[in-house]
């Protein structure tokens, strides 16, 4: 089970419509804070982090996901993404979802479009994605 847990460690399994903790990420918004952290476990284990950041007044929010080597290759990165992204869509009600990567990331770049979001743009150094 992959599970995607917020600061005030409420759990969240993947692929669920979070309600439960709406008002903190609302919070959060309304302090401007840029970035809102989230531990990524695995059957309970940590597997890497989450993140919500870049917000603007348009409705966009950008996400990141970093997993501990041994966490990596498996599908994980995908699946948490998958939930933040409907997450971001369906409870925050986001009106852009945006992912990037470094051009020569190919792992990356393949998760990513595996997670359902398609290229936009590139570059010099990066590779920018809409979900």
């Amino acid at each position: 089970q992959i599970s995607i847990i917020p600061s005030n460690s409420l759990l969240f399994p993947k692929n669920a419509l979070y309600t439960a903790n709406i008002s903190a990420l609302e919070e959060m918004m309304k302090k401007k804070k840029e970035e809102y952290s989230l531990a990524v476990r695995v059957n309970g284990v940590f597997a890497g982090e989450g993140v919500f950041h870049n917000f603007d007044i348009f409705g966009n929010i950008e996400l990141g996901i970093r997993l501990l080597r041994e966490f990596q290759g498996k599908g994980i990165a995908s699946c948490a993404v998958v939930a933040m992204n409907n997450y971001a869509k369906n409870i925050l009600r986001a009106k852009s979802v945006k992912m990037k990567c470094f051009l020569q990331n190919t792992a990356s770049e393949c998760m990513i479009k595996k997670a359902g979001f398609a290229e936009v743009s590139r570059d010099d150094n990066f590779i920018f994605f809409e979900g």
